[in-house]
């Protein structure tokens, strides 16, 4: 017996996982997968299995096979899941070419659904069979214009294309952390104005171009952290040589000036000498309130180093300190749709 007619995912083994249907979560035993969402459904519908159809797999609005073992994907395993909001597939087998062309039945203007959350961590897209240039299929996410979060962290991409996030206006929280990416096109975030946290940490970037964060104009935590030569044959991040990014262009804060919290820990900026930073770097960033700087040569950076590169704290006073931090704080935890605090 298949779920609705047909076998969705295909090749996945006999694993835990779940699925949240309305307001519920519904932990489900291990079985085949077709098994287990239609087991989950009859659950809540108090159906018999032969009968669970469209209107059932409507009313699931989460849908969790992240660590599931899930190896492959058809076109149309998606379908007919017109209410889903969170997909992670997070640290599944599966090609790039295979995502891509499963969230077709997602995108806007096909089956209405308006996902907003997708988690793609960890599953090596870069690294997908017919991948020469270690990037995203073009368009990938193109039409999922209700998308408000992207998880592509760990996923040795090696680069972007411009119009990689094109369109997706909604978009706040996107995390390309644990990549291989060394630069970025300059119009790459172009649209994303209501991005709030972009986490571009522990990857191999050795320069960036002036402008690229220039419409990100509500953005509020930004990283660029660990930006060292790495093992990519591992799942762990390990620096095994320098420091690849040694300068910033002067430009390159432009139009940040929602901005709190900057990461730029652990690079290879200086507060004088060949690497040092361009006075006036931090200018537009007026509403600054924590920079982290340590991990860089000249640390503990002074306050005269500081008043160089003109860092501000709202506008007004020279900042003090220079926090040691690594991850959002605890007002930036909270994913779209789950209870943002602002």
């Amino acid at each position: 017996m298949t779920l609705a007619g047909r076998a969705p995912f295909h090749g996945l083994p006999l694993r835990l996982h779940r699925i949240r249907v309305a307001d519920a979560i519904v932990k489900i035993p291990s079985a085949t997968l077709k098994t287990q969402v239609r087991d989950a459904l009859v659950k809540l519908a108090g159906k018999g299995c032969e009968d669970i159809g469209a209107g059932d797999l409507a009313r699931v609005v989460e849908l969790d096979l992240s660590g599931s073992g899930l190896r492959s994907l058809k076109p149309a395993d998606f379908s007919g899941l017109t209410q889903l909001r969170k997909l992670s597939l997070r640290g599944a087998s599966v090609s790039a070419t295979q995502i891509c062309s499963s969230l077709i039945t997602l995108k806007e203007g096909e089956t209405k659904t308006t996902v907003e959350n997708l988690n793609l961590e960890g599953m090596k897209l870069g690294e997908s069979q017919g991948l020469t240039d270690r990037t995203l299929p073009d368009n990938c996410f193109s039409g999922i214009t209700s998308l408000r979060s992207i998880h592509l962290a760990g996923n040795r991409l090696k680069n972007l294309r411009a119009n990689t996030f094109s369109g997706m206006t909604q978009l706040e929280w996107l995390d390309l952390s644990r990549n291989q990416l060394s630069s970025l096109p300059s119009s790459v975030f172009s649209g994303l104005s209501n991005l709030w946290p972009l986490d571009l940490g522990r990857s191999n970037y050795t320069s960036l171009p002036s402008g690229v964060f220039s419409g990100l104009s509500n953005l509020k935590w930004l990283a660029i952290n660990n930006q060292f030569a790495h093992d990519d044959t591992t799942d762990e991040y390990k620096a095994t040589g320098p420091a690849l990014l040694t300068s910033l262009p002067s430009g390159l804060f432009t139009g940040l000036s929602s901005l709190e919290e900057l990461d730029l820990a652990d690079n290879g900026f200086t507060a004088t000498g060949v690497n040092k930073l361009p006075g006036g770097l931090f200018s537009p960033l007026t509403s600054l309130k924590g920079l982290t700087l340590f991990g860089n040569a000249d640390t503990p950076w002074t306050i005269t180093k500081l008043i160089a590169l003109d860092v501000r704290n709202n506008g007004a006073s020279i900042l003090a300190n220079v926090l040691q931090v690594e991850a959002p704080p605890g007002n930036f935890e909270a994913e779209p749709g789950d209870g943002k605090v602002t």
